[in-house]
């Protein structure tokens, strides 16, 4: 098996998704995984791309991503959507880091992968994001704009 390291942005490219329509699920039958946040290998099984506004999310120790305004981030005060993170938030990394500043970049494609269990993948930058890609699908397959899952 060969082994490569890919950003996300360039895995899409790779994926072909430029003409792929928005939020439908590309279901992925290649052998492509991605690292979990139990640093074991998750494959994935689909990828969505969205129109949203982008966030570019700036961290204490210099580093920033872009992504979009209702991706979900991991942090020590549970998962929030990157739009309602604060300055000051410790953001789940391989320890953590403190967001000092949110900027918005504009309108355009986003992108979400699909993995199984445990749903929390790690970006070679060492940031931990959560998977929604399964329930955006679920979502547009009954036609509603939120899912509720009782567990109960």
């Amino acid at each position: 098996m060969k082994r490569i390291t890919l950003t996300l942005s360039k895995l899409f490219e790779f994926l072909d998704m430029k003409d792929h329509p928005f939020n439908d699920l590309k279901n992925i039958d290649d052998d492509i995984f991605i690292r979990n946040s139990n640093n074991d290998w998750s494959k994935i099984r689909g990828v969505i791309k969205k129109a949203d506004e982008k966030i570019k999310v700036i961290f204490e120790n210099g580093n920033s991503y872009v992504c979009g305004k209702n991706h979900l981030i991991e942090t020590s005060d549970g998962v929030v959507f990157a739009k309602d993170a604060k300055n000051n938030f410790n953001v789940l990394q391989k320890t953590f880091d403190n967001i000092i500043d949110k900027i918005s970049v504009g309108f355009g494609e986003v992108y979400d992968i699909a993995i199984d269990d445990p749903h929390l993948y790690v970006t070679p930058n060492g940031y931990v994001h959560h998977n929604t890609s399964v329930a955006r699908a679920l979502c547009n397959d009954v036609g509603c704009d939120y899912l509720f899952i009782n567990g109960s």
